[in-house]
Formats: structure tokens, C-alpha cells, sequence
């Protein structure tokens, strides 16, 4: 199996933030989370090829990372997220999609986007959601697609 990049979740045994290479390969991570130390953390894993076509990177926090890279005819962001579990507080939930909003909000038109990673989401009896929507559905049926009610997918779809 030939993968060329590779998002992610849970790098939590990388306490800091770092930008290195392993032999053939480049890994750019967040580091767990400061506030509950052993949790988070999210990365991305490159070949050689693309690994040399960084242009830079943003290392948001424990669950969003952003690398830009230089590709034809147009150049590629890469998004990897980590989202909150459905237990995790509704604050830490909407600073999360916040993060995503601002990141689909600062792509240029002419660039390529991708946004992976780990929804968490739930499909079954005791929980019904909807990966790429907020936890419970009815937050997404805003009939005026005002701020509050939007998801990150919905903006990306629409944008």
C-alpha cells in the first residue's frame, strides 16, 4: 500500500509541538493537550515528495492542525482534526467548529482544501448524529443559515 499523506488523531504520547523527519517520511504535530496532559493531539505524515513541498504550517492547538502545500496548478491546504467526544463539554465542542470556520473562511478561492480527521461521531440507537454535523442534528436545521446554526460542513459545501 502506497500512502502519500496520512492524517492523525490522538498523538497524545508527543507532549510539544514539533516538525521532523523519519527517514523518508515528514510528521508535523500539535502535541497532546496542555489541559488534560495524555489526551489530543493530532499530526500529519508525509512522503518525501510532499514533505518537500511544505510551505508553511499552523499548529492551532491539540485537535486542528493546517499544512499549506505547493502543488499544480494550485496549492493544497490540508486540514486534521480531532473533534471533542460527545461527552466533552459544549464550549469545547463550538471552539473547535469556531476553528473550522475560520479556516474555511481564510482559504483563498483559488486553493485546494481538505479537511480530515476524526469526527467522533455516533450512528446508532442511543446516539444519532451525523459525521460532519454538529452533535445533535436539529443545530443544523437553522432555516436563516445564520452563524450559530451552520455546521463547518455546510460552510465548506456553500462556500
Amino acid at each position: 500500500m502506497k500512502i502519500d499523506i496520512l492524517g492523525i488523531s490522538e498523538m497524545r504520547s508527543f507532549p510539544k509541538s514539533g516538525d521532523f523527519w523519519s527517514g523518508d517520511h515528514r510528521i508535523i504535530y500539535t502535541g497532546a493537550s496542555e489541559k488534560k496532559p495524555g489526551t489530543g493531539g493530532v499530526g500529519i505524515i508525509m512522503n518525501k515528495t510532499l514533505g518537500k513541498k511544505v510551505k508553511g504550517y499552523i499548529q492551532y492547538d491539540d485537535r486542528i492542525i493546517l499544512v499549506k502545500l505547493q502543488t499544480k496548478p494550485k496549492d493544497t491546504i490540508v486540514v486534521q482534526v480531532y473533534m471533542p467526544t460527545l461527552n466533552s463539554n459544549d464550549e469545547e465542542v463550538e471552539e473547535v467548529y469556531e476553528n473550522i470556520d475560520k479556516i474555511i473562511e481564510n482559504v483563498k478561492g483559488e486553493e485546494n482544501l481538505v479537511v480530515m480527521g476524526d469526527s467522533n461521531a455516533v450512528v446508532g440507537e442511543e446516539k444519532k448524529t451525523i459525521p460532519g454535523l454538529r452533535r445533535d442534528p436539529s443545530d443544523d436545521l437553522d432555516a436563516s443559515s445564520k452563524r450559530p446554526g451552520r455546521s463547518p460542513l455546510a460552510a465548506l459545501l456553500h462556500h
